[in-house]
């Protein structure tokens, strides 16, 4: 139903009224008992169609040169949380008979992302943005920051700028938009930046505490909480991104990376398991505690009271939590005689 209001709008107004069956629509699908990696993926999809369709709507947007949208983060991997915000970034194609255009393509995304925003959908907060211009370049300036952060770790946002555009799928332009996925796999990756990147990924870890079960936050509005999101399912997200990086194959959501290093033998079999155990259930905690915001007409949120949980559920988080824990410090010592 939101597929077909999607495609049959022919204005933006039209667009913004078929997004907002979203969010309602997410609840009815966890109400109905639909396990929330499916929702999530159902949402992505969503997301997606709503972003290409607006794409094709705001053809009266000038642009100078030939481009394609991309989207970046959870949302590109299929396993967004109901109120994700989208991450976006471009590739234009390079044209040597012209000048630069990216200042261009910055005020024509600026005027596209105001749209989506129209529709529901916010921008990242963080910046990760088509209207910034870390994230719109030109396909052969894409191609030269990438291997300069795969070769050279000590560059200037290199390990944080390769992990984020790690996770990105086009939208349109499908073949230019997979410049920086195709610049992963066949540049080289060094040692010294694989050893880099493992670290500033591995600083993402569980919120447990040699005496208490969970480290939660001590002050502010979120006092007594802890971040499902950046907690619980960053660390086993970031993992499974490193290992696709170190592999050369950034395809898939984190489920879909574990299971390819399980199967060439960067993770054993029981570890695979455990973390995609942990990653399905930590997920579907973080998507109901979200989905109960909804329907309370709250905000939603990835924080969560360990002291609003039961007893069982408390017991296997902080389990879980363990087990990610221990898998992250043997892989730190590791790391090299696995890749081989």
């Amino acid at each position: 139903l939101i597929r077909a209001a999607i495609e049959s709008a022919r204005t933006v107004d039209q667009l913004a009224d078929a997004s907002r069956l979203l969010l309602p629509s997410l609840v009815e699908l966890h109400d109905s008992s639909i396990p929330a990696l499916h929702v999530g993926a159902l949402q992505s999809a969503i997301v997606d169609a709503i972003l290409v369709r607006l794409l094709k709507l705001s053809h009266s947007i000038e642009s100078p040169v030939t481009h394609s949208w991309l989207m970046l983060g959870s949302m590109a991997r299929g396993e967004p949380l109901p109120i994700s915000d989208v991450d976006t970034a471009i590739v234009w194609a390079d044209q040597a008979d012209m000048d630069d255009p990216s200042e261009e393509i910055q005020e024509s995304a600026m005027q596209i992302l105001d749209r989506m925003e129209q529709c529901g959908l916010q921008k990242c907060l963080q910046g990760a943005n088509a209207d910034n211009l870390l994230f719109t370049r030109s396909r052969s300036s894409w191609i030269e920051v990438s291997r300069g952060w795969l070769l050279d770790p000590t560059r200037a946002g290199a390990l944080l700028l390769s992990s984020i555009v790690a996770d990105s799928q086009p939208l349109t332009q499908l073949a230019l938009g997979r410049t920086i996925t195709d610049t992963i796999r066949a540049t080289t990756r060094s040692r010294e930046f694989l050893g880099a990147l493992l670290n500033f990924t591995l600083v993402k870890r569980p919120p447990l505490g040699f005496v208490r079960d969970f480290v939660v936050e001590q002050s502010g509005e979120h006092r007594g909480g802890l971040d499902l999101k950046q907690g619980g399912l960053a660390p086993i997200s970031s993992l499974a991104r490193w290992m696709a990086i170190a592999q050369g194959d950034v395809r898939g959501g984190t489920i879909d990376r574990l299971t390819r290093a399980a199967t060439t033998g960067l993770l054993e079999a029981e570890e695979a398991d455990i973390l995609i155990s942990a990653f399905k259930d930590i997920y579907q905690l973080a998507f109901e505690n979200e989905i109960e915001a909804l329907r309370q007409g709250k905000e939603g949120s990835s924080w969560v009271s360990p002291q609003n949980l039961d007893a069982l559920t408390r017991r296997h988080l902080r389990e879980s939590f363990r087990a990610v824990a221990s898998i992250q410090a043997r892989f730190q010592l590791e790391w090299q005689s696995r890749l081989g």
